[in-house]
């Protein structure tokens, strides 16, 4: 009777163990799930998060990029604009200037002309009261004013002709520098905006590169979490 007790009792005892043991185990395959479904939700909501940052960083910059270029369109139309203003403006006070300075030379010569008419003809009366040849002062004082005409004629001829090809040079000129100087322009403005353009692309290409790489670090990462995870649990 001694022995059946011992060994009732040692069967008893036999299967409290292995019944504890099978609690336990129970009890540590279900810790070790709740710890790999936190970790997994740990490890998806990290993952969320830094691929929102990245979005919105990624937006930022292109935003930036779209309002620098927008503010360097506005600055570039407001340079053409004051350049063109400038441009008529000298335009208009140089053809003013021209202008007012013929039609001075004008008058002048008209004036001149008008007072070596007046000039002769005092001389040629002069000269009928004294000689009393009208016929003779009459032909002497034509041929003076046809010659005299005939110089006036000739002086403004050259006149107007050197004007006109000071005229000519002096625009030619102005013509050049403007031309040249918005040709520097339009070049300087077009470099401009392909630096802008080529660095917010590149800017933009870095950023999309990054965030790959970001991506691709992140599923390797989750990829070996899992893979441990499923391992401690199996």
């Amino acid at each position: 009777s001694i022995s059946n007790y011992v060994f009732t009792l040692a069967d008893i005892v036999f299967c409290q163990s292995i019944w504890r043991r099978k609690l336990a185990i129970h009890q540590l395959n279900r810790l070790r799930r709740v710890a790999a479904a936190t970790i997994i939700q740990s490890t998806f909501r990290r993952h969320i998060t830094m691929s929102n940052y990245i979005f919105t960083v990624s937006d930022i910059i292109i935003c930036q990029s779209v309002w620098r270029m927008k503010l360097a369109t506005m600055q570039v139309d407001k340079i053409r604009r004051r350049v063109a203003a400038t441009v008529i403006q000298s335009t208009f006070r140089r053809h003013i200037s021209m202008s007012s300075y013929i039609f001075t030379l004008s008058d002048i010569i008209i004036c001149q002309s008008v007072c070596r008419r007046l000039l002769a003809i005092r001389k040629a009366e002069y000269m009928a009261k004294e000689r009393r040849s009208a016929v003779v002062i009459q032909t002497l004082a034509r041929s003076w004013i046809s010659r005299k005409l005939l110089e006036q004629k000739k002086l403004r001829k050259a006149i107007w002709i050197k004007q006109e090809r000071r005229m000519m040079s002096a625009s030619a000129t102005s013509i050049q520098k403007m031309v040249r100087g918005r040709i520097a322009y339009f070049d300087f403005v077009i470099t401009m905006v392909s630096i802008i353009t080529c660095q917010s692309a590149a800017r933009r290409w870095r950023s999309k590169r990054r965030l790959n790489v970001l991506r691709t670090q992140q599923r390797e990462c989750a990829a070996v979490k899992i893979q441990a995870i499923y391992r401690g649990f199996s």
